[in-house]
């Protein structure tokens, strides 16, 4: 079960990665806020379809007689496979765009695509060296670290804080959904903020409202104030996504943006992993607290380096190009 569950999250954070990988390779630095944005609003249909899946599948185990806990994971594929397919017929090979923006995008010339210096064989010099040189990538690796741990940490024990306060599970099951839409439901809207006020302006609003977030959970035995921090964390964590992926995909160039993204979206992961367990341990020995103590030290530091501008060409607001 655990191999299972091992090998299932290698693919969905694959996946994941790629998605964003994608966006960013497929538009010019004017558009990169708005292409992330479109395809990150996809993961919203997924979340909501995620308990229709589940409901479907207990459905059908009780209509057949199976586990209600084992059928759903089984209806998965029906999903999988068909996005398989889909997979398939996109056509060009985005990192093709990437390479050659001037074909697909009028007025964009294919330089764009390649601004560092290259090695002799043509490939970019990358070692992590190399990436933690580049301010704005550093920028973008810690920004979405700290705003991926700080969602982890209020995602995973909000509800444990709601339920000890007797709020019953429809009401929390709600709460999360609201979340949810928060991480997902703008992401169109940011990504076209994105691209006209700066990537840094967003990810520090992203910053702002995490932290607004994690001190209105534990502020109020209200359960709608509770969920009001929650949607605020999720929405926060939303815009620090897309500026981080589009920040990332100004500073790096085609052929070393696959790695970059991969250390970014591992440090985010690293993040998410160790916030929920220190926050259950300093929730469990100092109080509901804690938490937004820990939730806020966790957007300190890409916050003060957010304090040194980061100067990128696409922080400066310039006209979208026609499709």
């Amino acid at each position: 079960f655990v191999g299972g569950l091992v090998l299932f999250g290698l693919g969905s954070g694959a996946s994941q990665n790629q998605r964003r990988l994608a966006a960013a390779d497929m538009y010019p630095a004017e558009r990169r806020g708005e292409g992330l944005g479109l395809v990150l609003t996809g993961a919203l249909v997924g979340a909501l379809g995620g308990p229709i899946l589940v409901g479907g599948g207990v459905a059908l185990a009780h209509r057949v007689g199976g586990s209600s806990l084992a059928l759903p994971w089984l209806l998965v594929p029906l999903v999988l496979i068909p996005s398989l397919a889909i997979l398939l017929l996109i056509r060009p090979d985005p990192m093709e765009i990437a390479l050659h923006l001037g074909r697909y995008w009028p007025g964009v010339p294919d330089d764009e695509s390649r601004r560092r210096a290259v090695g002799p064989d043509g490939a970019p010099p990358v070692t992590l060296w190399s990436f933690f040189r580049r301010w704005p990538l550093v920028v973008s690796i810690v920004g979405l670290a700290g705003a991926t741990a700080t969602m982890a940490l209020l995602m995973a024990l909000t509800p444990l804080a709601m339920s000890d306060r007797g709020i019953g599970l429809p009401i929390i099951s709600l709460s999360v959904a609201i979340h949810v839409a928060g991480m997902f439901g703008f992401s169109v809207p940011l990504g076209h903020l994105t691209d006209r006020v700066g990537r840094h302006w967003v990810l520090g609003a992203g910053l702002v409202l995490e932290a607004l977030g994690a001190v209105l959970v534990p502020a109020s035995m209200n359960q709608w104030v509770m969920t009001g921090g929650l949607f605020l964390v999720g929405l926060g964590w939303s815009g620090a996504n897309v500026a981080t992926a589009a920040l990332l995909g100004d500073a790096t160039d085609p052929e070393e943006r696959g790695r970059a993204m991969g250390l970014q979206s591992s440090a985010g992961s690293a993040g998410s992993i160790a916030a929920p367990l220190l926050g259950g341990l300093a929730v469990q020995a100092w109080g509901p607290w804690a938490m937004a103590v820990l939730g806020v030290a966790l957007l300190l530091g890409p916050a003060l380096l957010l304090a040194r501008r980061v100067d990128t060409a696409a922080e400066r607001p310039r006209p979208a190009l026609g499709a």
